[in-house]
C-alpha cells in the first residue's frame, strides 16, 4: 500500500506540476512540501497545519478531494485520524435526517404562530371596533417633536456602525487566522510573512494557528501572551473579556 506522501507524488507527477508552482499557488514553503512528500511530518506544526496542507496541495495540482480520500483512505488515517472516510451514504442519510427534522419543525412552529395570531387578532379587532369607528371620526393633531431631540435620537441609538474592538495583526511567519463576527467569517486564510489585518467588531472569535508568528493589536494593546504558545489557540473578544485577555 502506498504511503500519504507516494500518493501525493504519483498525483503531482501525473499532471507534471513541480513543487514551485505548488508553493506558489498554496504559500507553503518547499521544505514543508518536500516533507510532506517524504511522510517527515515532524517537520509540519501539528494535524490543523497538515490537514490544510494536504487540501491545498491537491488543489494546486488539479486532484479532486473527495476521491483522492476514498482512493487513500487506509494512508490518511494512519496519518491523521479522524471521520475521513465515512461512507458517503452515511453523510447523505444524516443530511436528509436532519433536514427532515428541521423542516417538521418549522411547520409545527409556523402553525403555532399562526393560531396565535388569529386569536390575537379575533378578539382585540372585537374589543376595539367601535372605539376606531369613533377615532376616525375626531381629527387627532400629532405632537411636534423638535428637530434638535430628534437628530440626537438618531445619533445616540440609531448608529449601527458603533464597534468597540479594534483589530490590528502583524504577520512575521505562516500562519493560518480565522476570525468571526456572530457567524460572519470576517477572514479565513493562510498569511505569509508580512501581510497585515485589521478589523473591527463588538464581540469577535478568533482561531489563530501559530500564535508565535503574529502580533495581535486589540485597541491598540498588544496581546503578548500569544508569544509564548506553541499549539494553535482560540478565544473570544468583547468589551467584557479584554481585559482578562491583557492579563493572560
Amino acid at each position: 500500500m502506498a504511503t500519504l506522501g507516494e500518493a501525493l507524488i504519483d498525483e503531482r507527477k501525473k499532471r507534471n506540476v513541480t513543487l514551485e508552482a505548488i508553493a506558489q499557488k498554496t504559500n507553503i514553503g518547499i521544505k514543508s512540501l518536500k516533507a510532506l512528500e517524504k511522510d517527515d511530518y515532524s517537520q509540519i506544526p501539528g494535524d490543523f497545519y497538515l490537514k490544510n496542507y494536504i487540501k491545498s496541495y491537491l488543489n494546486a495540482v488539479g486532484c479532486e478531494e473527495k476521491s483522492f480520500i476514498e482512493n487513500h483512505c487506509n494512508a490518511i488515517e494512519t496519518v491523521v485520524p479522524g471521520n475521513q472516510c465515512r461512507n458517503n451514504a452515511y453523510y447523505s442519510k444524516l443530511k436528509y435526517s436532519r433536514f427532515s427534522n428541521k423542516n417538521f419543525m418549522y411547520s409545527i412552529s409556523l402553525l403555532g404562530i399562526l393560531v396565535i395570531l388569529t386569536i390575537i387578532i379575533f378578539y382585540v379587532g372585537k374589543d376595539n371596533f367601535h372605539a376606531k369607528l369613533e377615532m376616525k371620526k375626531t381629527p387627532v393633531t400629532l405632537p411636534v417633536i423638535p428637530t434638535v431631540f430628534m437628530e440626537n435620537f438618531k445619533t445616540d441609538l440609531f448608529d449601527l456602525d458603533y464597534f468597540p474592538i479594534h483589530v490590528n495583526i502583524e504577520v512575521s511567519d505562516f500562519c493560518w487566522i480565522q476570525v468571526k463576527r456572530g457567524n460572519v467569517k470576517l477572514v479565513a486564510q493562510l498569511f505569509k510573512k508580512g501581510e497585515t489585518v485589521a478589523l473591527k467588531g463588538y464581540e469577535l472569535k478568533f482561531y489563530i494557528g501559530n500564535p508565535q508568528a503574529v502580533k495581535l493589536f486589540l485597541n491598540e494593546r498588544r496581546v503578548s501572551y500569544l508569544d509564548n504558545l506553541t499549539k494553535a489557540e482560540s478565544f473570544n473578544a468583547s468589551p467584557s473579556t479584554l481585559e482578562a485577555i491583557f492579563q493572560r
